[in-house]
């Protein structure tokens, strides 16, 4: 009996070292099905059609760390949400190795659950399309996932909600969110880097593009464009937060109360290297800072917003090597046209003879300029290592490369049928 149960345990420690692909529909009927025999290591892997539905429950790993993956990519594999909106509902402790990839998660309207929830449970989700929920796209509480190349459009609720979770958003489409706008974080660390959040609404709150309170949000080389709130902050609304904003774009952003693209409430700081141009609101349409302490602003570019660049109640952003149109008092601060120019797929660029080429602090340098084969424009004017300002200069700008920003807004507009 001894040596029967050493050769099944041995069975199982090597095929948790190997990893057995598990076919739906081949082998299993159901995705669960699959999943309820599947160890570590494993893959289940979906051949095209659409799943789940009604009386199919939520997908559940039930703490094992296996992979949940399409055959032919989220366009041609769908996964519906059960009766109670839930398409996947993770609380048993899956880590980083979990992962749920190339598959469409569609929740249902009618019902109050997000479409995907983690609590204590931080999956990896990457090149998935999460749409149609009621209510959240992806719902985390203590969970530190990570979402890769994702799509959240359409969604009632905020396409990610986080609480005292630290989730890494890479190269994300955040879009068309109809209620409660594009990111919610309360009592979280969320990093988004190189993400487009773009046309999400927010009708019930502040934060048309993002909401954060009492968390530290890292926001680099991303595209918070033409969101809207009906209150504060059609870009991103912060109170009582810590932010590291660099190398982003704010274009298109509205609120009707303040605060187009930005509004801070006692928040610390600092935004580097951003251009602002664009947004709308009655004051403060660039940023409206209010109570201090206040964050830092270096580097960036305020202009052609509506309403004012900077707008200030109480509490005054030490501001320095930026541009703002009106001017602003700070070091190395000028109000000058910055010249505009859309170049090889990116706008919003610095043309030639700009007053910001080079004009940044002088004790922060390009990542990228002229002098590396890398820049893409090269050949176009002469750009040195000295920090340029705006969103395409200074110590992240190598991040653009290769990325295309205005390939993600248009991407992001045209997932939901703009």
């Amino acid at each position: 009996m001894k040596s029967s149960r050493a050769i099944l345990a041995c069975t199982v420690l090597a095929r948790a070292a190997a990893g057995t692909t598990l076919h739906v529909p081949g082998d299993y009927g159901t995705i669960q099905s699959a999943i309820d025999v599947a160890v570590e290591g494993d893959t289940v892997l979906v051949e095209p059609g659409t799943y789940g539905g009604s009386g199919s429950g939520a997908l559940d790993f039930r703490g094992v760390d296996l992979v949940l993956r399409s055959s032919r990519g989220a366009e041609s594999t769908v996964v519906v949400a059960d009766e109670d909106g839930r398409v996947v509902d993770l609380r048993s402790g899956e880590g980083a190795a979990a992962r749920i990839e190339a598959l469409t998660l569609r929740g249902t309207s009618g019902s109050r659950h997000s479409a995907v929830f983690c609590f204590r449970s931080s999956p990896t989700i990457a090149d998935c399309v999460v749409e149609g929920a009621n209510s959240a796209a992806v719902e985390l509480y203590d969970a530190d996932s990570a979402l890769l190349r994702c799509t959240i459009r359409d969604n009632a609720g905020p396409g990610v909600e986080c609480d005292y979770s630290s989730p890494t958003l890479v190269d994300c489409v955040i879009a068309g969110q109809y209620r409660s706008g594009g990111v919610r974080s309360r009592h979280s660390a969320p990093s988004l880097s190189r993400c487009s959040i773009a046309d999400n609404r927010n009708g019930v709150s502040v934060g048309g593009g993002i909401y954060s309170w009492n968390s530290s949000t890292r926001i680099a080389n991303c595209v918070i464009s033409g969101n809207y709130t009906d209150d504060y902050a059609g870009g991103l609304y912060l109170t009582e937060s810590d932010i590291d904003c660099l190398n982003t774009l704010f274009t298109g952003n509205s609120a009707p109360f303040g605060g187009g693209a930005i509004y801070t409430v006692e928040t610390t700081g600092r935004f580097e290297n951003r251009t602002i141009t664009g947004n709308e609101s009655d004051r403060g349409a660039g940023i409206y800072v209010r109570f201090e302490p206040v964050p830092s602003i270096t580097n960036c570019i305020f202009w052609g917003n509506d309403t004012g660049e900077i707008f200030r109640s109480p509490g005054s952003p030490p501001t320095s090597y930026s541009c703002v149109r009106g001017g602003w008092p700070g070091e190395g601060n000028i109000d000058a046209d910055p010249r505009f120019r859309s170049y090889q797929g990116f706008d919003l660029l610095l043309g030639p003879h700009s007053p910001g080429v080079d004009a940044g602090d002088p004790r922060l340098e390009d990542s990228i300029h002229d002098a590396d084969s890398r820049w893409p424009w090269d050949a176009w004017y002469d750009n040195g290592p000295r920090s340029d300002m705006g969103a395409f200069g200074g110590v992240g700008n190598r991040a653009w490369l290769p990325y295309d920003p205005i390939r993600l807004v248009r991407q992001a507009a045209g997932v939901h049928g703009e």
